[in-house]
């Protein structure tokens, strides 16, 4: 019987982490933080106690791995939109609109899991902030570029609106979390008419 290679290994390994960490996003889903179990979290995974301890030590690893994926994911996708070929404002239009709209469908574990785990999520702080920033720079070089095609209006600072639209989709995020939030992310035409004001809002006026 052929031995698996060094690379197959490694590959089964990432596999399973990836299975672990799906089981795990549905548990603290469903159950919120607190509740979920690791022997749960194993037998949904169709792992044993020991084999799940080998690649999460513990449930805050596997928070802060979950916290990882989630933003990777995340910064990818609007790095990816940001980069398009189309007009500055259907640019930053698309990517807002994609990016409260995914987001948004994360709702229940980001309910789930926020009140219990502010502390374990402070460790990627400094990791998140770098990544947001990949973002935050893609966003002010497609501000520049719309100035410069005419598009935003030639007073729009791009430095400081990157970072306010990003205040404000983590602010959205947040409401979205709450009971009665103001606005629902899952509504489209509410997330359609909120871009279409902040576009309007940095457009040329001739």
């Amino acid at each position: 019987m052929k031995r698996p290679t060094g690379s197959e290994n490694v590959g089964r390994a990432a596999t399973t982490a990836e299975r672990i960490l799906n089981v795990a996003a549905e548990h603290f889903g469903e159950l919120g933080y607190q509740a979920a179990t690791m022997t749960r979290i194993a037998a949904n995974a169709g792992l044993s106690r020991a084999a799940l301890y080998k690649h999460y030590p513990n449930k805050e690893s596997l928070l802060l791995a979950l916290h990882e994926r989630l933003v990777t994911e995340s910064v990818k996708r609007s790095r990816e939109l940001l980069a398009a070929d189309e007009p500055a404002p259907d640019v930053i239009r698309h990517w807002l609109e994609n990016y409260l709209v995914s987001e948004g469908m994360r709702r229940e574990i980001h309910v789930a899991t926020l009140p219990d785990t502010q502390l374990p999520l402070l460790i990627e702080k400094e990791a998140t902030e770098k990544a947001l920033k990949k973002v935050r720079n893609a966003l002010v070089a497609v501000i520049k570029r719309g100035i410069r095609e005419g598009y935003f209006d030639s007073s729009v600072n791009p430095g400081q609106t990157a970072h306010i639209l990003q205040a404000l989709t983590f602010s959205l995020l947040r409401n979205n979390m709450s009971p009665r939030p103001v606005l629902t992310l899952s509504d489209a035409a509410q997330i359609r008419a909120l871009s279409s004001t902040i576009i309007k809002g940095m457009m040329a006026h001739n």
